[in-house]
């Protein structure tokens, strides 16, 4: 079925021609799931806790002040993930190349950060493979470690608050057939629908 045949078509079974493109739509997203490689996804949960400093008139945190502070440098790191300068000393700690046109298309999207309580952020991310997923899980642990040990010093240069990550979890993951099936169907559907009216438009004038 040529072009002009296949507008016919559509113009005169505008609904076959919707179906048609969305069964061929589903079929195609579930064909591109299928040669997706899989890829790691990664959870990382970093803990921020004040160091335990001798009390002074000019230290004297209670509890609820501590938990406060915590809760500021816990914003701050989240900023931190969002930032170009620390997505490529992350790759660069983990020994991954990262240009700095990538670092800067990365921002805001390769790392995704969340704050469950004051002294706990969770950071998500994916990564080709499972050594790549690891070597940034460490690489990010002592980057956010350090800036965390800089962000808040004592009078006497210690810093207030350390950052400690836990055990990565990682697992490899499969684009899902169904969901890119799905919409692959919705997005032929809407194209099947699209190219049916336009084609009735077209023979509309001739009728």
């Amino acid at each position: 079925m040529n072009r002009f045949s296949f507008v016919f078509y559509a113009a005169a079974h505008p609904l076959r021609a919707v179906i048609s493109a969305a069964v061929l739509g589903a079929m195609l997203g579930a064909a591109v799931a299928s040669t997706v490689p899989p890829r790691a996804k990664v959870s990382l949960a970093i803990t921020i806790s004040q160091r335990s400093l001798q009390e002074t008139t000019e230290y004297a945190y209670d509890g609820y002040y501590a938990l406060r502070a915590a809760e500021l440098v816990s914003d701050t790191m989240i900023s931190w993930f969002s930032t170009p300068s620390v997505i490529r000393d992350i790759h660069a700690e983990a020994g991954l190349e990262l240009s700095e046109a990538e670092a800067l298309a990365a921002a805001g999207r390769a790392f995704r950060a969340k704050k469950y309580s004051s002294q706990s952020v969770v950071v998500a991310f994916s990564a080709p493979d499972a050594a790549s997923a690891r070597a940034l899980s460490d690489a990010a642990s002592r980057v956010v470690s350090d800036r965390a040990a800089a962000l808040a010093l004592s009078s006497g240069g210690e810093s207030l608050f350390h950052a400690t990550a836990s055990e990565p979890v990682v697992a490899m993951v499969s684009p899902s057939p169904a969901v890119f099936g799905t919409a692959g169907a919705f997005l032929g559907a809407f194209l099947g629908f699209a190219l049916a009216y336009a084609a009735r438009a077209r023979k509309g004038p001739q009728l």
